[in-house]
Order: C-alpha cells, then structure tokens, then sequence
C-alpha cells in the first residue's frame, strides 16, 4: 500500500499493481492541482475504506476516485451505509465479473467495452476528465492506448510500446514511472530514453530466461475438472501466464503463485475458458477478465496449495523414474 495523504481536496484510490491502476493516478494529479492518492491491492481496499471511515478521514474530500479495482461485497457494504460517502465517489472498474454489482449500488461503475474496444480504469477514468485535460496531444494517445490494449490483452497484444511500458513500470518503481510519466505527458512527448531502452532490452532477454525456468518447473493439476499448469513465481506474472500457456495447449489455464503478493494470478490464452468467472468461483474476492483474473490466498483458496503440493510431489517421483530409467 502507498498512501499519498495531505488533506488535499480530492482523493483517487487505484491499483497498485500495474501500469493501468498508476496511470490513473498520472492523470489525476495532471488535472487536480488539490488530489491525494492511495495505491493498493484489491485485499486492502476493505481496510483502507474502513480507515476513512472510522477516522472520518472522507469528510476532507469533496470527491473520492476509485478506479481499476472491484468493490467487494464488505467494501460495497460498508460505503452504502454511509450515505455522505457513496455521494461523493466516484468509481470506474472495467472487471467484466463485477457488473452485476452496477445493478445493485447507485455508486458502482463497472464498463467493459466503449465502441467495440474493450476499456480499462485509466481509460474510464480519462474519459471523465478529457473534456478539460490540458494535456491531449498524440503522444497521450499513444501512452493510453498503450496502457489499455496491455491490460485488457496482456503482452500479447501486439502493442510493443506497451510491453516496454510494463517492463520499465516493474525495474524502476511506482514513484519514478508517475513522476516520468506525469512529465513524458505533461511535455507531450515520450520520456523514455535510449538508456531506458536499453534497460528494458535486457531485461527482456532477462525475463525469457526467467519463462523457459518456470517452463521447467511447472507443476501440472487437475483442478475443480480443468487440467491447469501451476507455476511459483514472484515476477513477470501475465508474461509468464501468457507464454506457459501458448505452450501447453494441453492447459486449459495457468496459475501462478506469488507469495510476496499472497496472490494467484491465473492467466489463459485458450478460447472458451473465463478464468475470471474461475477465480470468483473460489473466493468472493476473486475476478477478473476472461483470460485474466486473480484472487488471494485465503481460507478459500488454502486448498489449491495442496493440490499444488501433491502435484509437486507426482512431478519430482516422475523426474526421478525418468533418471533412474535413463
């Protein structure tokens, strides 16, 4: 969680994982001169609403922005008993698992697709501020559509400068990539740099070699009738997903363990599998997209490590037969 609290006017509370939930933040101190902000996974979003609540911390705001995380059931609760609170968010979620929610709550937003593209929260939330933005120039565009087209398709997206925007968010941090960026946007011209460049050219040879190792280890499950490759892995997670699963097309979905995130990410290329719809089928907290999703580890979900732990141990006695035979 990074907390950016000064008592300023307005408040946006984002995503802290990825390039998607960061940019909005980008945006929002671009357009508000008086705006704090908050990053945080979507399993410490009940917690920091109960902190504003609690001490009355939302009273210092006239509007609160939550973009690119899903409001659970506790959270949603907890906002919709506080009737001066839910006036003054406003939300924009674009998890295709969460829309039945809208339905439900006058504060909820959740969009999947505008003109037959799918959206993102930056996008969503760009689309509220574009009438006034100062900054509009070709170079915004480029750095949106680069941040939309990774996040609703993932690396494979076709989109180069969008892969490298990923890459340089994860080598330099979440401080410098906003304070790049604001400016890359505010001058209306790409920040990157030939020395950014060649960092994220090694880096990317970097993190192929890191793929062909989790190739290596993948632990093969069944899990709740799907066959499903299981890798433990702390970076790269949609590259990582992405790649294991063009590979195993015997697969119907990758899973990835990050125990630094207490997360699973699950990640598809294969048509007709909603990994998203999977998540949320273990654990309320889980969702997604179709072919991305996440959820944490919980008491719901404890029981995928046994299964993991039992695939492990069918994966070693194989390798060990295969030697001895050998």
């Amino acid at each position: 969680m990074i907390i950016r609290m000064n008592k300023k006017k307005k408040l946006i509370i984002s995503h802290i994982a990825d390039v998607d939930g960061v940019s909005a933040v980008i945006l929002a101190k671009l357009h508000y001169e008086d705006i704090d902000y908050c990053l945080v996974e979507i399993s410490e979003l009940e917690s920091l609403i109960e902190k504003l609540i609690d001490e009355r911390i939302y009273q210092d705001y006239d509007k609160i922005f939550i973009t690119d995380l899903a409001l659970r059931t506790k959270t949603l609760e907890l906002i919709d008993a506080n009737d001066e609170l839910k006036k003054k968010i406003k939300h924009f979620d674009h998890h295709i698992t969460e829309l039945s929610q809208a339905e439900k709550y006058s504060f909820v937003n959740v969009q999947n697709e505008k003109n037959g593209k799918l959206v993102c929260g930056t996008t969503m939330f760009y689309d509220y501020i574009k009438d006034d933005f100062k900054y509009k120039s070709a170079y915004l565009d480029t750095f949106l559509e680069a941040v939309r087209s990774y996040d609703t398709e993932g690396p494979l997206c076709g989109n180069q400068y969008a892969n490298d925007l990923t890459t340089l968010f994860n080598l330099i941090g979440i401080d410098n990539f906003i304070s790049k960026f604001e400016q890359g946007i505010k001058n209306k011209k790409d920040p990157l740099t030939d020395d950014d460049q060649r960092m994220i050219d090694t880096e990317n040879r970097r993190m192929e070699d890191y793929i062909n190792q989790c190739d290596n280890n993948l632990i093969k499950i069944e899990l709740n009738g799907y066959n499903v490759g299981v890798s433990i892995s702390e970076l790269y997670r949609s590259s990582v997903g992405n790649q294991l699963s063009l590979r195993h097309k015997e697969l119907d979905y990758i899973l990835i363990i990050n125990f630094m995130r207490n997360q699973f990410s699950l990640r598809t290329v294969k048509d007709g599998i909603h990994v998203g719809l999977i998540a949320k089928s273990f654990t309320p907290l889980g969702g997604g997209h179709e072919k991305a999703s996440g959820m944490p580890i919980n008491i719901d979900t404890l029981f995928i490590l046994d299964k993991v732990k039992e695939g492990l141990a069918e994966r070693e006695n194989i390798r060990i037969l295969n030697k001895n035979s050998n």
